[in-house]
C-alpha cells in the first residue's frame, strides 16, 4: 500500500472535515509543519482560507467550496 504524502493526507482530512487546525493537524496527522502543507496545496490550486482565534497563533484552515 502507497504511502499518502503529508498534503494528500491533510487534502483528505479537509475534504472529510471541511477545517482543520494547527493544533489538530499535529496531533491527528502527526504533522508538525501544517503551514507548509497549506501552501503546497494552495500551489496545486486548492482555495484554503485561513483564520486565527484571538491572535493566540493557532490558525485554522477551511476547503472553500466550489460549485464544479
Amino acid at each position: 500500500m502507497k504511502k499518502l504524502s503529508q498534503a494528500a493526507r491533510v487534502l483528505a482530512y479537509l475534504k472529510r472535515h471541511g477545517k482543520i487546525s494547527t493544533v489538530q493537524g499535529m496531533t491527528e496527522l502527526c504533522i508538525m509543519r501544517l503551514s507548509n502543507c497549506i501552501v503546497h496545496l494552495r500551489k496545486q490550486g486548492h482555495d484554503i482560507r485561513t483564520t486565527q482565534k484571538n491572535g493566540n497563533g493557532i490558525a485554522t484552515y477551511s476547503l472553500e467550496a466550489h460549485n464544479e
